[in-house]
């Protein structure tokens, strides 16, 4: 990939990426740390180290930022989107959109095919903007029936630490509720032998 291909590959990715948080790219130059802007821009960095030649100074540059700050965004997405080894992932929806992308962008002018259901709500949305479309005329998004949201909701439940961590979930909301329910019943006796004494 030649410098130009790579600076391509970079206008796709911020294209992609604002067009799915909705975000004007101008305002990723900021200094502003609010959630809404921090994660796209943080998105942006990780697809642009990973998926073109470009420095992380050349990167860094493009959003008025340094390259420590491009460093610690890879570290931040990294973080949440790679399972550990338990199977945990931090940040199950923000590994799908991430994944959304890269395929988004790899595919280029060859078509998208997008294994889920819910992928492919995003790739339509992301497809259905002007922006895209004037980048990528050609980029196309077919599902794959065989490999349903279903399917991989069924793969993530038979992974037993994710079940194991569920149930601990589930378990802590009904201690939660079960002491509520204790401290009413309380406050009831309370008030019942406050009437008959």
């Amino acid at each position: 990939m030649n410098k130009e291909q790579a600076h391509q590959r970079y206008d796709l990715i911020k294209d992609i990426v604002c067009a799915k948080y909705d975000v004007d790219y101008e305002q990723l130059k900021t200094d502003s740390r609010a959630p809404q802007i921090r994660l796209p821009r943080q998105v942006i960095h990780y697809l642009a180290k990973n998926l073109t030649t470009l420095t992380l100074e050349e990167i860094a540059s493009k959003t008025k930022k340094d390259h420590a700050t491009v460093i610690n965004s890879c570290k931040k997405i990294e973080n949440a989107i790679t399972p550990l080894k338990n199977g945990y992932v931090q940040d199950l929806q923000l590994r799908d959109t991430i994944s959304t992308i890269q395929r988004a962008v790899k595919s280029h002018y060859e078509g998208c095919k997008v294994s889920n259901l819910k992928d492919y709500y995003t790739a339509t949305f992301l497809f259905n903007k002007d922006a895209i479309r004037s980048v990528t005329p050609n980029l196309k998004f077919e599902v794959n029936v065989k490999d349903s949201q279903r399917r991989r909701e069924l793969a993530d439940r038979r992974n037993v630490f994710l079940e194991i961590q569920t149930r601990k979930e589930v378990l802590k909301d009904l201690n939660d509720l079960k002491q509520t329910l204790e401290s009413e019943i309380l406050e009831l006796e309370k008030e019942k032998n406050e009437i008959y004494a």
